[in-house]
């Protein structure tokens, strides 16, 4: 029995009154005459805690709010208590644990009460903090109980810079029984004060979830460099997944030049990201030049690599072979090709071999495009193009340099319909011959996939087309093609201009213009056979 004296309690009563603070009578219902024992649960205890029924009553303590109340016969069966019970309690304990808490601050009762009240209202005060402590010297506490005492302690000394006692508790913490959101703030915490390889630890095995793109670089840049650049295939995913984010610096950028292996788009921002942040990026120009040719992708942004690439090793294999799928691309989808590219290509045409003949044509294409042609380019642009045309070989762009030098005037007659698809087909064009059939003629395929196939047409005349496969069941395009009469840079007049203008004389009835025209052109036709023999 314990005695009050007045309103104070006496030091002995104090000392004693925690044995029944949370005690709680109670009653079994008449029914359960079997029962033995009561057995209380609770969720933040790895034990159960028995106690005895005396006639028909047991005496447990209730010290959190979570439990669960089960019965116990003499044979070890077990029952849920369900409604077959009341309990009361034997004191009012919130009136009288305030008082004992100083003189029993390590009673279990009196801890995991507290420590509740603590969480449930969040309070992170003096005595709460060490009320937090103590429960975490106590035995029998589930883990998941000390994991978040704990995390609230780590959180109390964080935000307080108490950082050697904010490493105490980090390292006793097992971060295996913290889901991701919570172990993602303990792993950052790992980082900030140092702890490298337990964060690394963590990392590798479960994960960098929750942790911050700016943690996650400097740990990365920090073990790179305790590792002397060694291959690491973790440090290699953290330092990319910081980079992707917009997080790097000069270590994690040399690393993943020298190892990162992933998409030809990753390569190139980093590639990127290397140039303008002034970091040599060589070894990795070759491995991304070599994947893009690999992949058959990403023409433009391989452009500005080779022109780097060429500035440190000059002409290599390497060069070669992109310069001609350059070259191949340029010519038959129109690739954008940057001007360093095709100045690589000038300069080491002598140098190509097989692929002379492809980059030859880019070049002709490119300054026919190219409206700031220098006059010495002149002579080596119109004696390409007579070569080509000798060896039979007719593109669109050649009449742009019509009636330059050995570059027949004649180009400048022809409409040209062009073509694109899978080289080495055998395509063909139906259109009219001139009656009421019609006739099919074969399209030439002088590179890459174009096909091309030239008429004479007056200006205004048009010409109905198809274009057929080999074995002519499919139509693979139709149109019209319509004469411009442009000279396309013809220095002079051409024989179709010529009949472009009788055309104008029959129309406004001029007979003697009429009759002056046919006579001259007459006369070229004739000097025309004596001089060249055509093919």
């Amino acid at each position: 029995r314990y005695y009050l004296t007045g309103d104070a309690l006496t030091s002995h009563v104090l000392e004693a009154l925690p044995e029944i603070l949370f005690k709680h009578r109670l009653v079994l219902d008449a029914s359960l005459r079997g029962i033995t024992g009561v057995i209380v649960d609770y969720a933040e205890l790895n034990e159960e805690l028995h106690y005895p029924v005396t006639e028909g009553c047991a005496y447990i303590d209730l010290f959190l709010d979570d439990y669960r109340i089960l019965f116990e016969d003499k044979d070890g069966n077990r029952y849920m208590a369900g409604s077959r019970s009341e309990t009361e309690p034997l004191l009012d304990s919130a009136k009288y644990i305030r008082e004992c808490y100083p003189v029993s601050r390590h009673h279990r009762l009196i801890v995991m009460n507290r420590s509740e009240r603590a969480l449930k209202y969040q309070l992170m005060d003096d005595e709460s903090v060490e009320v937090y402590k103590n429960v975490l010297k106590l035995a029998h506490v589930s883990k998941q109980y000390q994991k978040t005492v704990l995390k609230n302690l780590i959180d109390y000394y964080y935000d307080n810079y108490e950082g050697e006692t904010l490493e105490k508790y980090l390292l006793q913490i097992d971060i295996s029984l913290l889901g991701n959101e919570e172990r993602g703030h303990i792993i950052e915490y790992f980082i900030q004060r140092g702890l490298y390889e337990r964060a690394y630890h963590a990392v590798q095995t479960y994960g960098d979830e929750g942790v911050q793109d700016k943690h996650i670089l400097r740990l990365s840049s920090r073990l790179i460099r305790e590792k002397g650049y060694a291959r690491d295939p973790m440090l290699i995913t953290l330092a990319y997944r910081a980079f992707d984010h917009g997080k790097y610096d000069e270590v994690t950028l040399k690393y993943l030049i020298l190892f990162y292996e992933g998409p030809t788009r990753d390569l190139y921002k980093l590639w990127a990201a290397a140039g303008d942040f002034e970091v040599p990026a060589s070894e990795m120009e070759e491995r991304l030049l070599s994947q893009i040719l690999f992949a058959e992708t990403m023409i433009p942004e391989g452009c500005d690599i080779l022109a780097s690439y060429y500035s440190a090793f000059g002409m290599q294999r390497l060069t070669k072979a992109f310069l001609a799928y350059a070259a191949y691309h340029y010519l038959d989808e129109d690739a954008p090709i940057n001007s360093q590219v095709f100045h690589i290509m000038e300069i080491e045409l002598g140098q190509m071999d097989n692929a002379r003949r492809i980059c030859s044509l880019a070049l002709t294409r490119y300054f026919a495009e190219n409206k700031n042609v220098r006059l010495g380019y002149y002579d080596w642009i119109t004696r390409e193009i007579a070569a080509f045309i000798d060896e039979g070989t007719l593109l669109p762009w050649f009449a742009k340099f019509s009636g330059c030098g050995a570059v027949p005037s004649e180009l400048a007659d022809l409409c040209y319909l062009t073509w694109h698809d899978q080289p080495g087909k055998h395509l063909r064009v139906v259109c009219p011959d001139g009656g009421s059939g019609t006739r099919e003629l074969v399209m030439d395929n002088p590179c890459a996939g174009i096909y091309v196939r030239a008429f004479r047409l007056l200006p205004g005349e048009k010409l109905d087309y198809r274009i057929i496969s080999e074995d002519g069941k499919k139509t693979v395009s139709e149109g019209t093609l319509t004469g411009s009469g442009e000279a396309g840079g013809a220095s002079s007049e051409t024989g179709i201009q010529e009949l472009a203008r009788m055309q104008e004389y029959l129309d406004f009835h001029d007979d003697i213009a009429m009759d002056e025209a046919m006579t001259g052109f007459e006369k070229l036709d004739e000097m025309t056979d004596r001089l060249f023999s055509l093919r």
